[in-house]
């Protein structure tokens, strides 16, 4: 999909209605409708996932049944450390071992996923411009990209066009959407006055109008956005944010509004649920608390300076937990992962966020048992999570408003559309007690036939779940057959939800 045409969600559709008895999901098919943004589904390819896994066509195959739309490379911390020419021609890559930009050009071309890079926001901005022309360049392009402020000179964009080329790729592998930088707000304490005690991230400043506008010694997100856009104009380039309070981190994001005024194309935050352990009622519960805090206060900022246009939230990592540290209860391994990731999914698209990724796809076992990636890199087996985004990614691409009785607080429902008229329910039951329902499909009189594809787990905490009776550590989803929905007269129907259980009701006229 192209980047072009970034728009951000509105607000989930209100539509008034007397409370419903219990047991009742009312779908209100006839009623208002908001986009279903199907960049909601990317997630993150990091630059220690080995190169053969990288380029492996079985590999591909599990991120296309993931349904993952966008992957950000080379993901999160690295990002700020990751020479990308190094990395290509092994002149003093810092990991010998690591994926070369030409392995994450054979992952796009793999899977037809979009793609996202986050380049260095500790190197220069011609630099950054040279990543562009190796993905999106073309060889015979001459325009020059110039000398950078330390005296290197990034010659042209067909040399390294040329480079991709050489290893491999003689088209553009065109990678749509840029940031400049991770997590700059929580740089390391000697980067600058404004870093926490207990900062990580390898950068120069912490102080968001530093990073716009850039220092003395460094070019800010500004020149870094400028000699981007040279090279190809029709990319879009996002600048680090924060969600919620845009005060917080030393007043970082609203320093970066502030400054960077009309210049961002795409505004990032990142959100992890917890720090440490947390009560299952806590995390199954915080999707529906937090996102609508976290993307609200930058989205008012972010309407107070640009009153004349929308700026899209791209929420460019989110998981459980902030690091594996705190998850001692190995959560991210578990069932209640899936919960959790299927549920935020469903409350960023309702709340506004216009894009997602997912942290991530390989990364590996903690001492816990915690695991934030989707497929185990030794076995490739999926993890639960992988069901979450799966699931969505059969949604459609609207937003219907549903209205449940009291008795279903505990079970969340998302119901949808697609171009072909199909007509989705997406139920959560995390409960360990079967949920019996009618379903009423307001503004539909005819009868329906359709599928139920259901994920099931014998528990929040197992580590492997069963998908349409079938139990399963490494899948293809069409691979087993979902239960037959016969008849949905005159819009109803009665459907008893399983335990521990993410189910996707496909319905079509019949």
């Amino acid at each position: 999909m192209a980047v072009v045409g970034i728009a951000a969600c509105s607000v989930s559709p209100d539509v008034s209605a007397p409370s419903v008895p219990d047991g009742t999901i009312v779908v209100h098919v006839d009623g208002p409708s908001i986009p279903f943004d199907r960049r909601l589904l990317g997630t993150n390819a990091p630059a220690w996932i080995p190169p053969a896994q990288l380029t492996d066509p079985s590999f591909h195959e599990k991120i296309i049944d993931m349904g993952a739309t966008v992957l950000r490379m080379p993901g999160g911390s690295w990002s700020n450390e990751y020479d990308w020419l190094a990395c290509e021609t092994a002149t003093g890559c810092e990991w010998s071992w690591a994926a070369r930009p030409s392995d994450f050009a054979q992952l796009l071309e793999g899977t037809g996923a979009e793609g996202m890079w986050t380049v260095s926001h500790n190197g220069t901005p011609e630099e950054a411009a040279a990543l562009v022309a190796f993905f999106n360049g073309a060889v015979d392009d001459e325009s020059v990209i110039g000398v950078d402020r330390d005296g290197r000179d990034w010659s042209t964009v067909g040399k390294w066009a040329a480079l991709r080329a050489a290893n491999g790729h003689p088209d553009p592998v065109r990678v749509e959407m840029w940031e400049v930088g991770n997590e700059v707000f929580g740089g390391r304490p000697e980067a600058g006055p404004e870093c926490a005690a207990f900062g990580w991230e390898t950068t120069w400043t912490c102080d968001g109008r530093e990073y716009v506008l850039g220092d003395d010694s460094h070019d800010g997100f500004l020149r870094f956005r400028e000699e981007m856009l040279a090279v190809d104009s029709t990319i879009k380039v996002g600048a680090v944010g924060i969600g919620g309070d845009q005060g917080e981190w030393s007043g970082f994001g609203e320093k970066v509004i502030e400054t960077a005024a009309g210049e961002i194309d795409f505004y990032v935050v990142h959100d992890y649920g917890f720090n440490s352990a947390a009560p299952i009622d806590d995390v199954l519960s915080r999707p529906s608390r937090a996102w609508p805090m976290t993307l609200d206060g930058a989205q008012d900022a972010l309407a107070t300076a640009n009153p004349s246009r929308t700026v899209p939230i791209a929420v460019t990592e989110y998981n459980l937990f902030a690091s594996y540290d705190g998850d001692t209860e190995g959560m991210m391994a578990e069932a209640i992962s899936a919960f959790y990731i299927a549920d935020s999914i469903g409350q960023m698209a309702q709340n506004g966020a216009s894009m997602a990724n997912l942290w991530n796809l390989v990364n590996g076992e903690s001492p816990s048992g915690s695991d934030y990636g989707v497929f185990d890199p030794v076995t490739g087996a999926t993890n639960p999570s992988f069901f979450a985004v799966a699931m969505w990614s059969r949604f459609g691409e609207e937003l219907l408003s549903t209205v449940t009785g009291g008795d279903l607080a505990d079970v969340h429902v998302y119901a949808g559309r697609s171009p072909e008229s199909t007509l989705t329910l997406l139920v959560l039951n995390p409960t360990s007690e079967a949920v019996a329902t009618a379903v009423h499909l307001q503004g539909i009189s005819g009868s329906l036939t359709g599928t139920a594809d259901v994920m099931t787990a014998a528990s929040l905490d197992a580590r492997e779940v069963a998908f349409n009776g079938t139990s399963l550590t490494s899948t293809d989803l069409f691979a087993t057959t979902p239960m037959a929905i016969s008849a949905f007269a005159a819009g109803r129907l009665s459907f008893n939800f399983e335990p521990y259980s993410i189910t996707l009701i496909s319905l079509a006229a019949s």
